[in-house]
């Protein structure tokens, strides 16, 4: 992105779609910009957004899952000097026709949300973040939340959700482009970054699952980044992956703030990485003398594939699968699939793709992922509304 430096931009505009794969990005966004194939921070929102406005791997910050909170100390996109930054949540609205005002994502940020209308207004320099519905469940035009929509396909065929699945995504394109002619029409564009990425993919009945709840797949690890700017040469960028730890020591660069130590790379000045971590780490069910209820994996991925290594053990996961099997909205496409998810779930490291990377360079290149003490988060517990929300999303059972 040799390009970018040469560009006089003083506002970033960065729109996450959730949950969009990368397979599934449509050709009329991708050649609109320089493309990258981008390696998750996590599969899980909290998580990824997280490392996306920090710059840090989960391990490093510390969030693993809603009720987990960001150290507000820590530097990131919301509380730079001397630029304006807001956050909005438009995947709480009903593809922006019913709006609720409930984030439940500001608070993991340290943040607080902002009315979606705050694009026309806001003023220059800023940075507006913003989650966008994506391709999260429910998918096509299904009027219900997500548990309503797994619960009423149940052992639907794959291609059933990969098709309401793509309508999703379609509607959410046509959404941030809406969101790019507000710009247009303030006469913003030449100085303004527009980047859309995706927090995680997707699994759309791939090793007998749906969502994304579930032991590290590339189809969740691998989402797109397209960087739009009437400066930037469009093209698709395959010598290597970026990160979603590499936005914000990019966008620092881009905006002539003081650069921090920080483990992501500045693509302005530097070259892209070779390869990239995606961590999970969710409590899925109450800890007991037997089990911790906790599913948890770590992966490294370059351009061509990677290696899964499960965290926690057998035990705990056989339990957690039984639960999902007995109660998740999605039981009976799992049920209906147990010789793909069964493995799934058990097996111990595996390998997925063609990458040149050997299972020992994945784990040192795991190993040699910093945890600072003074990155943890805080920790609170949900409350009661907030749970009814997530559940709703499909993210508690």
């Amino acid at each position: 992105m040799a390009q970018l430096p040469d560009i006089d931009i003083s506002n970033v505009f960065l729109y996450i779609g959730d949950a969009v794969r990368w397979d599934t990005l449509p050709e009329s966004l991708a050649e609109c910009g320089q493309l990258y194939k981008t390696i998750a921070a996590g599969i899980h929102t909290p998580t990824s957004f997280s490392s996306i406005v920090t710059g840090l791997h989960p391990p490093q910050h510390g969030v693993d899952q809603f009720g987990d909170k960001l150290d507000p100390a820590l530097p990131s996109l919301f509380n730079l000097s001397d630029v304006e930054a807001r956050f909005t949540n438009t995947i709480n609205e009903r593809f922006n026709e019913e709006p609720d005002d409930m984030s439940i994502l500001d608070s993991t940020l340290a943040t607080t949300t902002s009315h979606s209308d705050s694009l026309s207004d806001i003023e220059t320099p800023f940075i507006f973040v913003e989650r966008g519905p994506g391709g999260h469940a429910p998918y096509g035009e299904y009027l219900g939340n997500a548990w309503e929509y797994y619960r009423d396909r149940k052992g639907a065929p794959q291609s059933r959700f990969r098709q309401e699945y793509e309508i999703a995504v379609e509607r959410d394109i046509e959404y941030f482009n809406s969101r790019v002619e507000q710009l247009k029409a303030r006469g913003l564009l030449d100085d303004t970054l527009i980047i859309y990425t995706s927090d995680h993919g997707e699994l759309l009945g791939e090793e007998g699952c749906l969502g994304h709840n579930s032991p590290v797949h590339p189809n969740l690890a691998y989402v797109p980044t397209v960087f739009f700017h009437p400066d930037l040469n469009n093209k698709r960028v395959t010598d290597g992956v970026l990160r979603h730890i590499d936005l914000f020591p990019t966008i620092l660069e881009l905006l002539d703030v003081n650069d921090l130590h920080l483990p992501g790379r500045d693509i302005t000045t530097e070259s892209i990485a070779e390869c990239g971590a995606c961590f999970y780490n969710k409590s899925v069910l109450p800890s007991s003398q037997i089990i911790n209820g906790e599913l948890s994996f770590e992966s490294v991925w370059d351009y061509n594939g990677g290696y899964v290594f499960p965290q926690s053990g057998k035990i705990n996961r056989s339990a957690i699968l039984l639960g999902k099997l007995l109660r998740s909205a999605k039981r009976e496409y799992m049920r209906q699939h147990l010789f793909d998810n069964v493995p799934f779930y058990l097996s111990g490291p595996r390998e997925y793709g063609n990458t040149e990377m050997s299972i020992d360079s994945c784990r040192s290149y795991l190993d040699r992922i910093e945890k600072p003490a003074h990155t943890e988060s805080d920790s609170r517990n949900l409350e009661q509304s907030t749970e009814e929300r997530l559940r709703e999303l499909g993210y508690l059972q």
